[in-house]
């Protein structure tokens, strides 16, 4: 079953609002404007202390180049293990922006 979540970068901000994973995360929509070209993550477990999202072999972030209006996949097992995400966007962005969060139990 696929159920969705949104969370929103508010104007002038790079890092939304926080959503609680329901199932793994398989894919992010982006809204129509995005003033970013990539994107980011921070995680948190129930104490909701959100951290940058590292690779674990390379300890280096999990980065996304996206554009505006897209569609991309995510490989579930990467957020697995966490009870909250957050995204944060390469840019301060212009405007409020929602992104939609996909998750599949």
């Amino acid at each position: 079953m696929r159920t969705t979540k949104t969370v929103t970068i508010a104007s002038g901000q790079t890092v939304s609002s926080a959503a609680p994973t329901e199932g793994d995360l398989v894919g992010i929509r982006t809204p129509a404007a995005l003033t970013g070209t990539s994107i980011t993550f921070q995680t948190a477990c129930e104490d909701q202390v959100f951290l940058p999202y590292k690779k674990p072999a390379s300890g280096n972030p999990v980065s996304m180049t996206v554009a505006a209006d897209g569609s991309y996949g995510i490989v579930p097992s990467d957020f697995k293990s966490f009870d909250y995400i957050k995204i944060v966007s390469g840019s301060t962005e212009a405007a409020d922006r929602v992104f939609t969060l996909i998750f599949e139990r």
